[in-house]
């Protein structure tokens, strides 16, 4: 199953539950693929208030089939039901438990917790913590999925979600363009904010990439993100995502455009950012995906040769600037 039918299912499932109000949080390996410590998952978890479970069976009821799965006599879940959507398998479990030395481990999540997050085409997407599921997997004695977390978790910070703009962030939006001209700096990825002084008439004009019924000639279909460090809510970086490629974006422009603010540099947020912009590739099967920089560039060459970016050729621009083209294969 490619990713692209998995993360449109994750949101979609996500979206309903938002919209009834569920608790719940993603785990496993699809919650590991999010985070960034694997590339690919097999199929979604999803852990729900026991409250709520009866309601999530019914949601997922409408939208999908539910199948019949014996759960291993280790687990104690105290409920847990199986789903396919479109080919996707689903697992639901509310009041999760493991038994391991005949003794009983069990967590459940409530109404009132508080959770992590990531954004996934705008859409609010609740995680697990990897220490949690590094203790779960350690009682399941999943060794190969323990020594996945161990041996990355000091490279792996999840510091900044990458989510659409709203009016809401017009202040932040508005703060981070300044420092491009306090720093006399180019705003790559922008899609044209640095010459929107009205952050609101900016909103209104990246909208009209979104459809090809409002799309401005010469352009292509793309969408806009904003990434924004959890722990103050300040925008630390802006990314613009292209769904397609014309002549002038395959020889110099690429699909991803990006940058991160001056004062922000060096906590590599770029290599998060770039990271979460290419999950956003995933869910639109962009494949491979086009990054360009310029030949003087040396940050953001960095930021694309860590994402396994494979350079292909130089393209020298009319104004003699030499932009360098990577190919990153998802």
């Amino acid at each position: 199953m490619d990713k692209k039918t998995k993360l449109s299912i994750l949101v979609k499932c996500a979206h309903l539950f938002e919209i009834n109000h569920i608790t719940w949080q993603l785990g496993s390996s699809a919650m590991l693929y999010l985070r960034g410590y694997i590339a690919d998952f097999n199929d979604l978890d999803f852990l729900v208030s026991e409250e709520d479970y009866l309601k999530v069976e019914h949601l997922l009821e409408v939208i999908g089939q539910k199948v019949n799965k014996d759960l291993n006599p280790r687990y104690q879940t105290r409920q847990f039901s199986s789903f396919m959507i479109e080919e996707v398998s689903i697992d639901v479990m509310a009041g999760y438990a493991i038994i391991k030395d005949h003794q009983e481990h069990y967590f459940p999540i409530k109404k009132n917790d508080s959770f992590d997050y990531t954004y996934l085409d705008g859409q609010i997407i609740y995680l697990s913590t990897v220490d949690e599921w590094l203790s779960y997997y350690q009682l399941m004695e999943r060794h190969d999925k323990e020594k996945i977390i161990l041996e990355q978790k000091s490279n792996i910070h999840n510091e900044i979600i990458l989510r659409k703009p709203t009016l809401n962030d017009l202040h932040e939006i508005k703060a981070f363009r300044q420092e491009f001209i306090d720093f006399n700096e180019s705003l790559h990825g922008g899609c044209g904010l640095s010459e929107y002084e009205d952050i609101k008439a900016w909103l209104d004009y990246i909208d009209l990439f979104l459809s090809k019924d409002t799309l401005p000639a010469g352009r292509v279909i793309s969408t806009s993100f904003i990434s924004i460090r959890k722990k103050d809510q300040k925008m630390v970086g802006i990314l613009h995502l292209r769904h397609e490629l014309n002549e002038p974006l395959l020889s110099h422009g690429g699909h991803i455009g990006y940058s991160i603010r001056t004062s922000e540099r060096g906590h590599r947020y770029a290599h998060e950012q770039l990271r979460l912009g290419l999950i956003e590739c995933d869910l639109r099967g962009i494949n491979p995906v086009l990054i360009t920089c310029n030949k003087d560039n040396e940050a953001s060459r960095r930021t694309i040769l860590h994402a396994k970016g494979i350079k292909e050729n130089d393209y020298i621009e009319e104004d003699g600037n030499v932009v360098e083209r990577y190919w990153i294969k998802r």
